[in-house]
Parts: C-alpha cells; sequence; structure tokens
C-alpha cells in the first residue's frame, strides 16, 4: 500500500479552501478485476448440454470445480461455449452458467451467481469443431470468494430440441480442477473419474489491490462555529497548512484517480 500527503491552498471568496490528498490501496469495489485462475492450453473437444435426449440423444448438464488462487470479489468469467449440431440453429432456451460454493467438489447450496446466455450471442458449431472464441460471463453482483477454496461452475439447460457445448481439452485434467457431470440433467452432480478433462476457463477477480485510489479530504472555511456547511459537507476544525493556525472548516472525503469535484465559493 502506497502512503503519502500532499496539501494544496486556494483563495476563493475571501475564504481558505484547501485538500488534502492521501493515496491509499483500492477500495475493493472500485479496483480492477484480474485473471485468477486460467486453463486455456489446446481446447479443442467439445461436450453437449442438453436436457430430455435433444442434439443426437444427449441429457446432460456438465460443470467443473475449481480452486481460488486469491481472495476477492469474483466479478466474471470467460468460458468458451457453442450452440446446435443440427439444423441451422435449433436452440431456443438459454444456457444458464451458474456458480456454486462446493462439499467434496460438488456444488452445494442455492447457486451464488446465475447468468442467462442467450442462443443469440453463441457461435453456432454444425459439425466443423472449431474452437470458439471464448464467451463473457459477467455477474450481476460479484461473488466473494477465499484463496484455496473450491467453487464449482456448471452449464444446465432445458433446451431438449437442440444442444450446447462447452469445450475443453481431453487427457488433461489440471491441477485444482475436476470436470463434473449431471447424467441425466437434474440428476445429482458427480465428478468425472474416467476421463481426464478440464473445461476451458479464465476467471477474473478483484482482489481490492489491483490498483490505487486517491482518497481526497476537501474542506473551505467557516466564520464560526455556528456557520451551517452546505449540503454534503460536515462541521468540523483543522490546522491551517500553511501559517500553523487553526479555524472552523466544512470537511467532506471522495475517492477518484483525478479528483475534479467543484468546490462551493
Amino acid at each position: 500500500m502506497k502512503t503519502g500527503t500532499r496539501v494544496w491552498t486556494w483563495a476563493v471568496a475571501s475564504s481558505v479552501i484547501f485538500a488534502v490528498l492521501a493515496v491509499q490501496g483500492a477500495n475493493p469495489a472500485e479496483a480492477a478485476s484480474q485473471v485468477d485462475q486460467s486453463f486455456t492450453s489446446d481446447v479443442t473437444a467439445n461436450t453437449p448440454i442438453s436436457q430430455g435426449g435433444g442434439g443426437g440423444g444427449t441429457n446432460q448438464w456438465v460443470g467443473e470445480y475449481f480452486t481460488a488462487g486469491v481472495t476477492g470479489s469474483f466479478t466474471s468469467m470467460d468460458l468458451f461455449l457453442s450452440k446446435g449440431t443440427v439444423g441451422s440453429s435449433p436452440v431456443t432456451q438459454p444456457l444458464i452458467i451458474s456458480i456454486y460454493a462446493t462439499q467434496a467438489g460438488l456444488p452445494t447450496g442455492a447457486a451464488l451467481a446465475t447468468v442467462s446466455v442467450l442462443p443469440a450471442s453463441l457461435p453456432f458449431d454444425g459439425g466443423s469443431h472449431v474452437t470458439p472464441a471464448p464467451t463473457r460471463v459477467t455477474f450481476a453482483t460479484p461473488i466473494p470468494i477465499t484463496t484455496g477454496t473450491q467453487y464449482a461452475f456448471t452449464g444446465q439447460t432445458a433446451e431438449s430440441v437442440g444442444t450446447y457445448q462447452m469445450w475443453s481439452n481431453l487427457g488433461t485434467r489440471a491441477v485444482g480442477t475436476n470436470a463434473m457431470f449431471s447424467n441425466p440433467a437434474g440428476a445429482a452432480w458427480a465428478l468425472d473419474t474416467i476421463v481426464s478433462m478440464t473445461f476451458g476457463f479464465i476467471t477474473y477477480v478483484d482482489s481490492g489491490n489491483a490498483m490505487d485510489l486517491s482518497l481526497w479530504q476537501k474542506a473551505y472555511a467557516r466564520s464560526s462555529s455556528s456557520e451551517a456547511c452546505q449540503s454534503g459537507w460536515n462541521p468540523s476544525w483543522m490546522q491551517w497548512p500553511n501559517n500553523h493556525t487553526g479555524g472552523y472548516v466544512c470537511v467532506r472525503n471522495t475517492y477518484a484517480y483525478y479528483p475534479n469535484e467543484p468546490y462551493p465559493g
């Protein structure tokens, strides 16, 4: 964490106005998300997702647990997804991507987050089996996660005519991950212990220290302790930075990369 203090003074409308700047680590809600876990090596095999036998008889949902590498707010993830194996675009129901806490590596409790991926947003795979570009899945509310803890993402759908695909690397089980299936769709989840595979994914986490914000304390002078402050400002007393005397002030805090809020005066 960087720290520091700087002082500026102005004379505005016969009042001394000044601001003290302290640079500190960013508020987690303000910092930028960074890549945490990532597996994108040789993601060339697709696994169908459907319910009720759509898309050539497939009737399964898929998922995978992963292990968080940092503590912070899980904001989004990339997954390799496509739709359809027969016809031009048979899929009509959304693909539901959910995040769960886990017990023994399997989803437990209510979903921590759920995102509906609409068919129109995914590429069509008509048998060419070309790995699609990753699809960004963003959570409306970031999920608090803890380093070293396992979480699961799942792909589920009510689609019963066509199918979706989630793409993986057959032959590799990445450290800290394990694919899982609900087969038939809606049945209890079970870890894949037969085929080594890892669904391609990238997780993005705001760890709370990705960048720095400036904490500004702004103040303007009051003539006396009885003078009311403007809306949003709080009464206080402060020592002037230039001649070591003090006076009554109104203060407020603001966080910004480039503070540019107007001063009263």
